[in-house]
């Protein structure tokens, strides 16, 4: 299975827009850049999925597609990656989709059905084909609170006592990696990984301690492994979310060679005008574009989220504004 044809180069206009969204959902697109690299996502997968479905996949057929499913509505509260692989010789593909949010979902398992759905369709439309392919959901939950939701389809419904419906029920379950439930020693699978998904909890405040020794003692194989690219994409994750603080301890224990990426990188997010953006106030030209994206862009997810029913504290936490902000942007679009 191959990904659609070669996409036109951005434009200026294509590029304020990811700017925004860089700016507007870091969680969304720090996850993105890390796992749309395929030897990254091996590690993931691999590592997460159950060993009965992960040693039947022919994992260097794995190719990553860039297809986005999640509802509008839900953008920075869900991320999601598409992959294809081999599954004894039939195409099969692997859902990811991060979940955000600090609480459980607990309509996740249908929000998985419709975007599985979706895939379905895109794949029958492109192989003309009466046969679905195998499609594995796997939920990466970055929150603050441990899971509680179900991960089986069927146990959405209200069960009948008197009549068995269950043969015309659709049902699946979906694999969960639940991030808050987890201790850093059970964390599995290579170093990138483990110091990815650890970058990740601690952007929820945990973690801190053991992710500054988990770089000291690896700093080395983790810049072999995680390039110069890696590490600075974490940088500008960490500054995204206003983690100067956790940023400046990581490079007081970083080796120079890893220290010089990360203060490259800021300077870089800083000329595009991110970082003045957010900690100096915006002045003038693009910056006014950005700051103005940015608001519009933060309105939208607001009161999208507000309608779904959240409140204003765990509005205010999934999206690193203060609540007085929230309560703001609230007002203005009464």
């Amino acid at each position: 299975m191959n990904d659609d044809e070669t996409p036109p180069a951005p434009t200026d206009e294509d590029k304020n827009s990811e700017l925004n969204q860089r700016i507007s959902h870091p969680h969304d697109q720090f996850f993105k850049r890390m796992f749309s690299e395929t030897s990254r996502a091996r590690d993931l997968l691999e590592t997460y999925l159950p060993v009965d479905i992960s040693s039947a996949m022919d994992w260097q057929t794995l190719q990553f597609h860039s297809s986005e499913y999640i509802d509008p509505e839900l953008t920075g509260l869900h991320s999601d990656l598409l992959y294809s692989v081999q599954l004894h010789g039939e195409d099969a593909y692997i859902y990811t989709l991060i979940e955000h949010q600090s609480k459980s979902d607990p309509l996740m398992a249908f929000r998985l059905l419709k975007y599985m759905v979706a895939i379905w369709q895109r794949h029958l439309d492109a192989h003309k084909k009466a046969q679905l392919p195998e499609i594995f959901p796997l939920v990466l939950h970055q929150g603050t609170k441990k899971w509680t939701a179900e991960t089986q389809f069927s146990k959405l419904f209200k069960t009948s006592t008197s009549v068995d419906m269950s043969r015309y029920t659709p049902d699946f379950q979906y694999e969960l990696i639940d991030l808050p439930a987890m201790k850093w020693e059970e964390l599995q699978g290579g170093l990138a990984l483990r110091f990815i998904l650890g970058i990740m909890k601690s952007s929820r405040g945990k973690w801190l301690r053991e992710l500054l020794q988990f770089l000291q003692h690896h700093n080395e194989d983790l810049l072999k492994t995680l390039g110069k690219e890696g590490f600075k994409t974490i940088t500008i994750y960490l500054l995204q979310h206003n983690e100067r603080a956790k940023l400046n301890q990581l490079q007081e224990i970083a080796n120079q060679e890893t220290k010089d990426v990360m203060k490259t990188a800021a300077q870089e997010l800083y000329d595009e005008g991110i970082e003045k953006g957010i900690e100096k106030g915006i002045e003038k030209g693009i910056e006014k574009g950005i700051e103005k994206g940015i608001k519009t862009s933060q309105a939208k997810t607001v009161l999208a989220m507000d309608q779904k029913g959240f409140d204003v504290s765990s509005i205010a936490d999934i999206l690193s504004l203060q609540t007085y902000e929230v309560e703001d942007l609230l007002k203005k679009e009464d």
